[in-house]
């Protein structure tokens, strides 16, 4: 089978997600202003403290692309997929030759 390159794009994908906190929870917010209503409750969302209220996919972002040796690709798959480790190569080569999300029919 033929030795071949592959191109390997990086992305970043986001969501907007949103939290809410009734301000009457808000331990003793009647003795602070809304600067320590807000500080507070951005606190317990970094904490992981606030359930999530609703959340949207943004899209992906292309940090970036490089074109890489069979060798580096099957070695960065190995690091990206260390439960797949245990696979053959030509496993691997199958997965990533299969690349195509929705294949046409």
């Amino acid at each position: 089978m033929m030795i071949d390159n592959y191109v390997v794009v990086t992305v970043i994908s986001s969501h907007r997600m949103r939290y809410v906190v009734p301000v009457s929870k808000i331990e003793e917010f009647e003795k602070h202003d809304d600067q320590y209503c807000l500080d507070w409750a951005e606190e317990e969302v970094t904490m992981e403290q606030v359930k999530e209220f609703s959340q949207d996919w943004m899209g992906e972002y292309v940090i970036d692309s490089q074109i890489m040796s069979e060798k580096n690709t099957l070695e960065l798959f190995d690091r990206d997929n260390p439960y797949l480790k245990s696979w053959t190569k030509e496993q691997k080569l199958n997965w990533i030759r299969d690349y195509k999300e929705k294949p046409e029919a």
